[in-house]
């Protein structure tokens, strides 16, 4: 290819992938994704200690390998994130990021660059950041959020 020709890459997310056919049945064709669960965060809920009760929240400050937008930021390329987790507390990339569910509200910094924000609730109002109660400890039909 020449040095003219765009080259992009598109990350697509297993958020909603059947666990028992990505860890399971298709473990063996997936060898990146058997190194990551021995090398990277399993979950954005994770035990703090040995207790039940211990539990911690893996946001953007856990992550201590380089991201692929790091990489990608790194190498001069633009990168665009839009709610990919663990992207909150954001930080800074080439070009534009919206964190995560993990956001705790709209009052929150929750872009690079921060004139972004602005920008985004000059088109949609306060942003939303994931349906409302969903990741809520409390079960009983309240919109308390946990994060």
């Amino acid at each position: 290819m020449g040095s003219a020709e765009v080259k992009k890459v598109l990350v697509i997310g297993l958020d909603c992938a059947a666990p028992e056919l990505v860890f399971d049945r298709w473990a063996p064709l997936l060898p990146n994704i058997r190194r990551l669960m021995g090398a990277g965060l399993y979950g954005f809920r994770n035990r703090k200690d040995y207790s039940y009760d211990g539990m911690t929240l893996a946001t953007s400050l856990a992550v201590k390998e380089e991201t692929v937008w790091d990489i990608l930021s790194r190498a001069g390329k633009t990168v665009t994130l839009i709610g990919v987790p663990p992207s909150y507390p954001p930080k800074r990339v080439n070009g534009h990021l919206i964190s995560c569910f993990m956001t705790p509200d709209a009052r929150s910094e929750y872009t690079y660059p921060a004139s972004l924000k602005t920008e985004v609730e000059g088109l949609v109002g306060e942003y939303l950041f994931d349906v409302e109660g969903f990741r809520s400890d409390e079960r009983s039909g309240s919109s308390a959020r946990s994060i």
